[in-house]
């Protein structure tokens, strides 16, 4: 029983880590290309 919360725990807290690391780096290539296409 605490195995399985804990393993729980984990895999939710690793699943919106990597959301949120996607999520970041999704939104700073948009920022990039934008800065790139900008100045044009």
């Amino acid at each position: 029983m605490y195995t399985a919360f804990v393993a729980w725990v984990y895999g939710v807290t690793f699943l919106s880590l990597i959301g949120y690391v996607a999520w970041m780096f999704a939104r700073l290539r948009r920022e990039d290309a934008a800065l790139k296409e900008g100045p044009r």
